[in-house]
């Protein structure tokens, strides 16, 4: 598999560095979210102490944390409109209207499934290559000639690795996306989609080329397979 890397100089950590991209985005994010008068209308901590005290000063003697003081402040005041179709406001928590159903609750449900549809969908594309409909054995044969017993298992357990987190991202999505502002999962489900609009577009460009030449491959086999044939009637 290493040397199969190396030949077609694929990094096989790249799949992971889409991943590391959304981390900074989410973060900064979240911090334009929890500070919206600090990073979305500019004012310094003076100002927005002061516009925050003035339209949240009962959210504040309540005990709550200056960035929902912003928050709350920010809505109050009409300076930043955070609602969505006008009935989902993106600053709230979905958790804590758990008691009630509300709309919020269709965002970490929207994010979950589409992480599941987009690790299914790229699970299964790779999977295909795995199992060629008409000759899964020779494209096996094809692509790892030397397979060994220890290989079958790296293979197996890589497989495994793959299902697991298939089942495991879209739980931990649903739990990211309930326990921060439903913002953060309205992002991560909508880059899940064009995640998944992406890999149909790669299956349909890529995925008839990739049948072209493993049948080109097994052809010269085939013809290296009826030359050595020929070479060993005439030896005899």
């Amino acid at each position: 598999m290493a040397k199969l890397y190396k030949e077609h100089n694929v990094n096989p950590a790249g799949g992971c560095l889409p991943m590391l991209i959304q981390l900074p985005i989410l973060l900064c994010l979240y911090q334009v979210i929890s500070y919206p008068l600090t990073f979305m209308r500019n004012m310094n901590d003076a100002e927005s102490w002061i516009c925050a005290t003035k339209y949240a000063s009962e959210f504040l003697a309540n005990k709550g944390t200056h960035s929902m003081a912003q928050i709350v402040a920010a809505k109050e005041a009409g300076l930043i409109n955070f609602n969505l179709f006008n009935g989902m406001d993106l600053s709230l928590v979905p958790w804590q209207g758990l008691n009630n159903i509300n709309l919020l609750w269709l965002i970490p449900i929207f994010a979950g499934v589409t992480t599941f549809l987009s690790s299914k969908l790229t699970s299964a594309s790779g999977s295909k290559k795995d199992k060629n409909s008409d000759e899964p054995e020779k494209v096996k044969r094809i692509l790892n000639p030397e397979d060994t017993k220890q290989g079958t298992s790296g293979t197996d357990q890589a497989q495994s690795m793959t299902k697991t987190m298939t089942y495991f991202m879209p739980l931990f999505t649903v739990w990211i996306a309930f326990t921060y502002p439903a913002a953060l999962g309205f992002y991560w489900g909508l880059s899940n989609v064009l995640a998944i609009l992406q890999q149909i577009y790669l299956n349909r460009k890529y995925g008839d080329k990739y049948k072209e030449e493993v049948a080109a491959i097994e052809e010269v086999k085939e013809k290296e397979r009826k030359e050595r044939k020929k070479l060993k009637q005439k030896r005899k």
